[in-house]
């Protein structure tokens, strides 16, 4: 990997990829060019990380210069099929949902700070009273269903909250980073519900507006819930209703979803989530989430 950068406010960085580097003459197999605040590296999983400045987000739009934040990064892993360097999703939902900040997040554990993300209880639990999608900060109760343990690296943990209605609950499948059993920190992989599921689109897919989401949940008066498509960083990019095919009870939905985002130059990480809410207090009793590639 070979990078350029450019003097300039928004120190611009090219990032050029080649194969038989020592060869007098080294073949180029993958470039990104234009990087604004870019910076690139290559993961402990051997793949190609960026991260760089989205200059339309929610976060930087009508800012200066200095105050634009690096809130866009990307994964790239060397494809066969295609020969070249393709994008792929980070499986991650909490705390981290790119591995470019998985791995600052491991780092800064190592120096001892952020304990907390080697608890998987302790990431479940922050992972619902921190994530907007949920806000459950109270009454919440944590429960370890498996793994989860010092030397364990899976965990799966049921999150329940009382309301009105009962208990809304859902469960949380974790791993931790590069399955390193010694000090890996813990990730959210996979987010769903008993009463609520995604099939399709497949975790870690690429996909394109519209986006049809179906999956299975419990109707009421033919509402299921709400289904959102976000950016890595939770910014709302479309919303549309999840509609059963009958009225009331368990029931599957499909739904297109049309999603409009702000990085205009080329793919991103994305999650697509699907709610459903009480209809007691109209809180969120269950959710289920999928990590793709947004195109």
């Amino acid at each position: 990997m070979v990078t350029v950068r450019y003097a300039g406010t928004g120190h611009i960085l090219d990032v050029h990829v080649y194969n038989n580097i020592t060869n007098p003459k080294p073949s180029e197999i993958f470039q990104l060019t234009n990087l604004y605040k870019g910076e690139a590296k290559i993961s402990a999983y051997n793949t190609l990380l960026t991260s760089e400045a989205n200059q339309k987000s929610p976060q930087n739009i009508n800012q200066s210069a200095a105050a634009i934040v690096n809130d866009l990064q990307r994964e790239f892993k060397w494809s066969d099929s295609s020969q070249t360097l393709v994008s792929i999703a980070f499986p991650g939902f909490f705390p981290s949902t790119t591995r470019y900040q998985a791995e600052t997040d491991q780092q800064k554990v190592n120096q001892g700070q952020e304990a907390w993300q080697l608890s998987a209880q302790l990431v479940a639990t922050k992972f619902v009273a921190q994530n907007k999608l949920f806000n459950w900060q109270n009454d919440t109760q944590t429960t370890i269903v498996s793994g989860g343990g010092k030397n364990d690296v899976n965990a799966i943990v049921k999150v329940e909250k009382s309301s009105p209605a009962g208990k809304n609950m859902v469960t949380i499948t974790m791993s931790r980073l590069e399955n390193n059993a010694n000090g890996g920190i813990w990730i959210v992989t996979k987010v769903d519900s008993p009463q609520l599921s995604i099939t399709s689109p497949d975790q870690q897919s690429h996909i394109q507006s519209p986006v049809n989401v179906t999956g299975k949940g419990t109707a009421f008066e033919g509402v299921i819930g709400k289904i959102s498509i976000f950016d890595s960083q939770y910014n709302v990019l479309g919303n549309t209703n999840a509609r059963g095919q009958q009225g009331n009870g368990a029931t599957s939905f499909s739904s297109n979803v049309n999603y409009t985002r702000t990085f205009k130059n080329s793919s991103e990480e994305g999650i697509v989530a699907v709610f459903s809410y009480s209809n007691a207090d109209g809180s969120v009793n269950g959710l289920a989430m999928a990590k793709e590639i947004l195109s």
